[in-house]
C-alpha cells in the first residue's frame, strides 16, 4: 500500500491548521482613593466658617449699634432746660412696701422719651410711658408692659433692686418735676431720679 504525503502547503484546501486562541488577559483598574490633605480640607471648609463667624459678629455689632444709637438719640433729644422730662435719670433713692431699695447695689438709669421708658439695672429694660409728668403738682402716669433681657448678675443685692425696681415703676402712678428731680410715686412706693 503507498501512502501519499502532503506538503504543508497553507494554500491547499486539504490542509487545515487549527487557530489557537490565547485567552485575554484582563489587568483589574485600580482606583485610588482621593486623598486631601488637612490643608486641603481646611481650605474647603475654613471660609465658610470665617463668613459665618463673620455674620454673626457684624450682626451682633449692628445690634450693639442700634441700641446705642437709640439711647444716645433718647439723651440727645432731652431740653437743656430741667422741666423737660425726657433724657436720661438715675435713680438715687426708692421705697417700696419692704422699705428702702439698695440703690448703692449699681447705677440704675431711666430714659423717657416719646411715649416709652428704658435703662439698664443689671439688665436692659424698656416699657411704656403715658400720661403727664406735672410741675407745680403731680401729674398721672402710667407705666405699663415692663420687659427686660434676662442676664444673671452676681453683685450683692443687684437683682433684688432690679426686681423691686421694676415693680416699683408699674405701680407709679404720679410723676412730678422737685428741685431739678423726677419723682415717681404710687401706692407705697417713690423712686427719686437725678439727671444722669
Amino acid at each position: 500500500m503507498t501512502f501519499r504525503t502532503h506538503s504543508p502547503d497553507p494554500h491547499s484546501p486539504e490542509t487545515y491548521t487549527p487557530e489557537t486562541h490565547t485567552p485575554e488577559t484582563h489587568t483589574p483598574e485600580t482606583h485610588t482613593p482621593e486623598t486631601r490633605s488637612p490643608d486641603a480640607r481646611t481650605a474647603d471648609t475654613h471660609p465658610t466658617r470665617a463668613r459665618r463667624s463673620a455674620i454673626a459678629r457684624l450682626g451682633l455689632a449692628a445690634t450693639a449699634g442700634v441700641l446705642a444709637m437709640g439711647l444716645a438719640g433718647c439723651a440727645s433729644s432731652a431740653s437743656a432746660d430741667s422741666s423737660a422730662p425726657g433724657g436720661t435719670w438715675m435713680l438715687v433713692s426708692a421705697s417700696d412696701a419692704n422699705g428702702p431699695l439698695p440703690v448703692d447695689a449699681g447705677p440704675v438709669t431711666l430714659v423717657i422719651d416719646d411715649g416709652g421708658i428704658g435703662g439698664e439695672v443689671c439688665n436692659a429694660y424698656g416699657g411704656t410711658f403715658t400720661g403727664t409728668v406735672g410741675q407745680t403738682a403731680a401729674g398721672e402716669i402710667a407705666i405699663t408692659e415692663v420687659f427686660s433681657t434676662m442676664m444673671w448678675c452676681e453683685a450683692d443685692g443687684l437683682m433684688d433692686l432690679e426686681n423691686r425696681y421694676f415693680r416699683a415703676l408699674e405701680l407709679a402712678t404720679k410723676a412730678q418735676l422737685i428741685e431739678g428731680a423726677l419723682v415717681l410715686a404710687g401706692d407705697d412706693v417713690r423712686l427719686r431720679f437725678e439727671r444722669g
